[in-house]
């Protein structure tokens, strides 16, 4: 769906053509749609590599104004986010999102970890649409 097809404010979910992966692989790659299904009872639950778990969402280059991650409780919070239009060039999506609405393709978190941390446990990830 284009930006046309929206409401202002209106969060994305599961049901729009959003792809989502992550670096965990097996049955966790796929549970990774956990994250983006509008159930804050369902997660993902990353699984480190080489010292760090993430996910990247990729959608219809909405216009951003607020990301949302919904984390779990006891799940690790050192959390990277970036953002992206192309997949090739990144940029630090907070401080972007700081200086207004983004349109953007892509959504990249990366949660970097030692042996000691908690695994990243994340329950729900908000899109929102400019107002």
């Amino acid at each position: 769906m284009g930006e046309g097809n929206r409401k202002a404010g209106e969060v994305l979910t599961a049901a729009d053509p959003v792809e989502i992966i992550s670096n965990s692989g097996g049955s966790d790659w796929t549970n990774a749609l956990r994250s983006i299904d509008a159930d804050e009872a369902t997660a993902w639950v990353g699984t480190p590599r080489d010292g760090v778990s993430w996910l990247v969402l990729a959608c219809d280059a909405p216009v951003l104004s607020e990301v949302e991650v919904v984390l779990a409780a006891d799940s690790c919070t050192n959390v990277t986010f970036l953002g992206s239009a192309d997949a090739e060039v990144w940029y630090d999506l907070r401080k972007a999102l700081e200086d207004g609405p983004v349109i953007l393709n892509h959504v990249w978190l990366i949660f970097p970890q030692s042996g000691a941390d908690p695994l990243p446990v994340v329950k729900e990830i908000y899109l929102r649409r400019r107002e």
